[in-house]
């Protein structure tokens, strides 16, 4: 089967990485790596006799190099800025790189090397023989994600990792990318284009590559000429591994990126952060890091969870609970920010994480040629993140049509993680798509209320007619323990109204008391009294 392994170089992710605001000027920077130093907390002058781990093209430009010393660097350049890149920050971003590029390829390796970083990737089985148009696109497609997450890199592309990467990383010195950022080597062995890598690509020891200098050996293509046998005996087995590497077949395995169970994004600021501004500034970025990493996986996210940490170990929560699996940069962050608006920090906050939690499979819509796209659909797991960030999960949801008589339980609000599913029609072809009511719903009897109020409301005595005979299943006209028994009366203009009448107590005892005072017999029978309920369309 075909093999191609795309790599991807990273020469400036360590200055990247420590978050440069040059405010347009051009600011000379070098950069100490913690990981390296781990004794190393602050820039002092104890960290004069410390080697740069890298440096910005402004300050290479002025002469500075990856392995002065401070004391010589700042020497030459008065106005060079250091910057302090925090332990394990290269491996994290590497991490989220190749779990984005998983989206590309089943098969991802990061790679921690001295020269810069990498990430590999194997497409063998994507592609067709000698495929210049996909080939292409999987390489921009790498490099568009790189640039999303803030990282400019070069892809190089050949039949084996270690090719791919030395012409990666040294394919710019030996003039091979040129404008472009992607470099394709022709299928088969490259020993013509490997023999114009420096020296360096062969990854032999610092000593040995002095050595080799000193014999006038620069390039790949010298040692290539140089005479086996003293070059085997005095370099040893790494010799003759780089000698087999440019004379055979690249065919060494790449080992897998295995991603963690739930991606978590973390930013640290220099200082405390006592408002929610800043705090939202970091978020923005996290939440293109989470998406990237998301889209690697092929998962969308039900559960994101902020955390706070303060500088005295004070460790604060937000969860933010999704109605709908939501899996864009926008849309993660337009929840978070709904969500944000309303919440206070309990203490400064010196370090942010972000994580997403309870992964489900993406939902996407594959567009269609003929018919229109429901932009709707796509935009409500958005629009419900937001309002159940703003208003609480209780207070947000889907309106479930029941079958009751009763006006108040007509209606039920679901939660919004649990999305009522319309029944379709299987045999009209014209029904496909629309919500079927069943057939003993209270929609489709006649001679409803249109109206029914939760209290009675007294009215004068209308005519009264037949009564409502529609009440053999009624539990609408039930309010708590009161049974009532409702009719159906017509008013002066001809309105019918739905009422009941029942006995005043009220009026009862005054009128008690009126015929025990001598008043006029009869005068009881005006206890009665007429309340309305409600009225028919």
């Amino acid at each position: 089967m075909h093999r191609r392994i795309f790599a991807l170089a990273l020469p400036l992710l360590p200055v990247e990485l420590v978050h440069i605001e040059t405010d347009g000027q051009n600011v000379c920077v070098a950069v100490l790596d913690a990981t390296r130093h781990p004794q190393l907390t602050c820039l002092n002058r104890a960290a004069s006799t410390l080697r740069i781990d890298a440096v910005n093209p402004q300050a290479w430009r002025d002469g500075i190099r990856p392995g002065q010393t401070l004391a010589s660097a700042t020497a030459m350049l008065a106005s060079l800025e250091l910057r302090l890149l925090r332990a394990g920050a290269i491996e994290a971003a590497l991490q989220r790189i190749s779990e984005a590029f998983l989206g590309l390829s089943p098969v991802v390796a990061p790679c921690m090397h001295p020269h810069g970083a990498l990430v590999l990737l194997d497409a063998q089985g994507l592609l067709e023989h000698n495929s210049c148009e996909y080939e292409a696109f999987i390489a921009n497609s790498m490099l568009g994600i790189a640039s999303a997450l803030g990282h400019h890199g070069r892809v190089a592309v050949a039949d084996g990792p270690w090719a791919a990467a030395a012409l990666a990383r040294f394919g710019k010195v030996a003039g091979f990318f040129g404008n472009s950022q992607v470099f394709r080597a022709p299928s088969g062995p490259c020993r013509p284009l490997l023999s114009r890598l420096p020296l360096a690509a062969a990854d032999l020891p610092a000593e040995h590559q002095h050595w080799l200098s000193a014999l006038g050996i620069y390039v790949l293509g010298d040692l290539e000429r140089a005479p086996r046998k003293e070059l085997t005996v005095r370099l040893g087995a790494a010799a003759k591994h780089v000698l087999q590497r440019l004379d055979g077949p690249d065919a060494d395995p790449l080992t897998p990126f295995v991603v963690s169970e739930s991606p978590v994004e973390s930013q640290l600021f220099d200082d405390e952060c006592t408002h929610t501004e800043p705090i939202l500034f970091a978020l923005r970025g996290l939440s293109a890091r989470i998406a990237a990493r998301l889209f690697g996986r092929g998962m969308a996210s039900r559960r994101l969870l902020v955390t706070f940490l303060a500088a005295g170990g004070l460790q604060t929560s937000l969860a933010v609970e999704l109605p709908a699996p939501i899996h864009r940069a926008a849309d993660i962050f337009a929840v978070l920010k709904a969500r944000m608006d309303s919440y206070r920090l309990n203490a400064p906050v010196r370090t942010l994480l972000l994580g997403a939690e309870l992964l489900a499979p993406r939902d996407d819509h594959s567009g269609h040629l003929f018919q229109a796209l429901d932009r709707g659909e796509l935009a409500l797991p958005r629009v419900l993140g937001e309002l159940v960030a703003h208003h609480g999960d209780d207070s947000v949801g889907f309106l479930q049509v029941n079958e009751a008589w009763r006006p108040d339980d007509r209606s039920t609000l679901l939660p919004s993680a649990h999305r009522p599913t319309p029944v379709k029609h299987t045999n009209s072809p014209h029904s496909q798509g629309r919500a079927r009511l069943p057939e003993s719903h209270p929609l489709l009897q006649p001679i409803e209320p249109l109206r029914v109020f939760s209290q009675a409301v007294s009215i004068d005595p209308l005519e009264l007619v037949a009564p409502y005979l529609h009440l053999e299943g009624a539990e609408w006209w039930r309010y708590g323990d009161e049974a009532l028994v409702l009719h159906a009366a017509r008013g002066g203009d001809g309105t019918m109204a739905l009422v009941d009448c029942t006995k005043d107590e009220h009026l009862a005892d005054d009128a008690a008391m009126g015929e025990g005072r001598g008043g006029e017999p009869g005068a009881g029978k005006g206890a009665s009294l007429m309340r309305l309920w409600g009225w028919f369309g």
